[in-house]
């Protein structure tokens, strides 16, 4: 339901499986209400198994309260993707910009109404970055990251080609999983307003050149009622590589053809083993070009951004302008 992200360098113990990439995850009591009720003074309670975790890792009181020892504010921002697992989180938050430590309250959510889809962006580390789209009808498996100034700070640092926006009227529930929430099971409360990082170009729209064209939902990430077509981060990767094949400079490929057959194509599977391990050294390819050709990267990002149409949600305002379509996402 819930975890903390507690970011250490060298650890060298597990805890419950929570571990990845030099990040110590640990998920403490079930019951919500300590954190999510107020998000100040009762975050650590005294014999907590957070507070206990803290001590045992070294992690100073700096991470959490104040010079006069009052604690930091929390404001919860939408994790949609990949700013809700520990090795993004290490990745944004590291030890030598945060030797005193850092805890992340992490919380398991539902939203009505949206998707988390494919943004018109290829990172700097070479991922198929997402977004959010309205949806209506659909319920999504987001997290909530609740995050002190310096953190948020941090974070909007990380953010390049997204805006921050301040989202009205929605439906998020808080400290439920989609599964328990299918089940019948409560949140702990309901928020009808929410900050979130959006794409500036808004969603990427796929196949390019089909008038019945869509954003494309990440099939990693559960929801009920999905309205778009879903493609995994493998699969939206050779789907890039086949629409974006051409692209040497700012502008769309040409033919249309082969964008026209984008997602089926995407989803084929080779069955016999030269085939496949052909095809995933090819796609290994194009993902360490995206790594390592930083102009090509761009020229690939600016081409998917010309496919891209604006995020659909009227009760959205935009808070922060961070960077352009090209900048680095995290640095």
């Amino acid at each position: 339901m819930c975890h903390f992200a507690v970011l250490r360098q060298h650890q060298v113990e597990t805890q419950a499986g929570w571990y990845c990439s030099g990040t110590h995850m640990v998920r403490p009591e079930q019951d919500l209400r300590f954190y999510s009720a107020e998000y100040g003074p009762a975050l650590l309670p005294a014999g907590s198994r957070l507070q206990t975790v803290l001590e045992r890792e070294g992690v100073e009181d700096s991470a959490l309260l104040s010079a006069d020892g009052k604690p930091l504010p929390l404001t919860p921002i939408l994790a949609i993707g990949s700013n809700a697992g520990p090795e993004q989180l290490g990745r944004k938050f590291p030890i030598d910009l945060f030797p005193a430590g850092v805890v992340v309250p992490v919380i398991q959510c539902v939203l009505q109404d949206f998707d988390v889809v494919y943004a018109p962006l290829i990172s700097s580390y070479g991922s198929a970055t997402a977004t959010l789209e309205h949806s209506p009808g659909t319920s999504v498996a987001v997290f909530i990251t609740y995050l002190t100034p310096l953190l948020q700070q941090r974070m909007h640092e990380t953010e390049g080609a997204y805006n921050l926006c301040k989202l009205t009227d929605v439906q998020l529930l808080e400290g439920v999983s989609l599964q328990h929430h299918t089940d019948g099971e409560q949140p702990v409360q309901v928020q009808s307003t929410v900050y979130q990082y959006n794409h500036q170009h808004g969603t990427l729209h796929m196949p390019f050149t089909n008038p019945g064209r869509s954003p494309v939902a990440l099939a990693e990430i559960q929801a009920h009622g999905r309205q778009f077509p879903a493609l995994s981060q493998v699969q939206m990767q050779a789907a890039l590589k086949a629409a974006l094949r051409q692209v040497t400079e700012d502008e769309l490929p040409g033919h249309g053809g082969a964008a026209h057959q984008l997602l089926a194509a995407s989803i084929t599977h080779h069955t016999e083993g030269g085939m496949q391990q052909q095809h995933s050294e090819d796609l290994d390819g194009w993902i360490m070009t995206n790594l390592t050709q930083h102009s090509l990267r761009r020229a690939r990002v600016q081409a998917l951004t010309k496919a891209a149409e604006p995020f659909k949600y009227s009760s959205c305002e935009v808070m922060m302008v961070i960077g352009t379509a090209l900048s680095t996402s995290v640095k």
